[in-house]
């Protein structure tokens, strides 16, 4: 038997026994695997990869500023287009 087959439920629930990682499951192995994948290919070499990061969350940001604008525009420009829609 096991030794967390030998512990009670509750004991395991509110008394949890640390858990032992496997050999090699750092945070650096994680990221050189990350970096050696995707991020290896010849044109990603010249990008500043945190700078991108940054931009895209920059450009998130904005449209998340802008959704209420869109909610208040979207029936005016309905309203416009259906107009359109009636001519034909």
């Amino acid at each position: 038997m096991e030794e967390h087959e030998k512990i009670h439920p509750f004991d395991r629930m509110f008394f949890p026994q640390k858990r032992q990682e496997p050999p090699g499951t750092g945070q650096e192995e994680a990221d050189e695997e990350i970096n050696g994948g995707l991020f290896d290919l010849s044109f990603f070499r010249n990008v500043d990869m945190e700078a991108l990061l940054d931009q895209a969350d920059k450009v998130v940001g904005i449209f998340e500023e802008f959704k209420p604008l869109f909610r208040k525009i979207t029936p005016v420009f309905e309203k416009w287009l259906s107009h359109f829609e009636k001519e034909d």
